[in-house]
């Protein structure tokens, strides 16, 4: 069975939506986070492929906004949002990009696992300080309430490297999140018993998906947690007056 970060944090949360999701193929349509989310993600791969490819081009503001309006096209983005979306990417260039060793951008894995096999993305991989670091870029605001699922994602990619014949012996430095809206750094240190648990975790998803577990929501009445307030499914759930 083939999982995913995504796929696991979804079954984490509500069992039965994830059971509609993926067992009836049901998804929801883009929005416009999504879409300045596509854009952000593109622009920044491109900008980390030219690092890499050792190219002597010099990353600017035109550079940048090239790049964006490339992939804004198919978008209805006025200029004040397009002129938005460079400013948020040249100010991570200038204090962030700018200043680490670019190793892998959009890094595929693939962890195979007795019961599962664990398929991803890691946004960037980069090395400072003699040290390997793991960067993944959000788009909107870093949400407190969300952090464990930051952390889930991060301990996820963490394990992929430690399994990657490439990076297993490496020494790991912060796992991070960066918010390009916010222009905000989640940082969460790695620590190897989390590290363990997060396996752990994840197998039981797996084991627990092998066996049609999918009963449990993660609406259970009373107040109604954010997860459910989003849902595309959540008329199933929650009484028509509490929505």
């Amino acid at each position: 069975m083939y999982l995913s970060h995504s796929k696991t944090s979804h079954y984490e949360k509500c069992p039965f939506s994830y059971y509609l999701s993926y067992n009836f193929n049901l998804k929801c349509s883009a929005n416009k986070g999504m879409e300045y989310g596509t854009i952000n993600h593109n622009t920044l791969e491109d900008i980390n492929n030219l690092i890499i490819s050792g190219k002597d081009v010099e990353i600017n503001r035109e550079l940048i906004h090239c790049i964006v309006e490339k992939y804004v096209k198919e978008y209805d983005f006025d200029k004040d949002a397009i002129e938005s979306i460079t400013d948020n990417l040249l100010y991570y260039w200038d204090e962030i990009g700018s200043k680490i060793e670019v190793l892998e951008s959009e890094y595929d894995f693939r962890l195979i696992k007795s019961n599962h096999i664990l398929n991803g993305s890691i946004d960037l991989i980069y090395k400072q300080d003699d040290k390997i670091h793991i960067l993944d870029y959000k788009t909107g605001e870093i949400d407190e309430e969300f952090s464990e699922t930051y952390k889930n994602q991060l301990y996820t990619y963490a394990l992929a490297l430690k399994d990657d014949p490439k990076y297993k012996d490496s020494d790991f430095g912060n796992l991070q999140i960066y918010s390009i809206n916010k222009r905000s750094t989640f940082n969460i240190e790695l620590e190897e018993d989390k590290l363990t648990k997060r396996a752990e975790e994840i197998e039981k998803v797996a084991e627990r998906i092998l066996n049609n577990d999918f009963k449990e929501r993660a609406y259970k009445g009373g107040e109604i947690p954010k997860t459910c307030s989003k849902c595309m499914y959540k008329f199933m759930c929650i009484p028509k007056n509490q929505i």
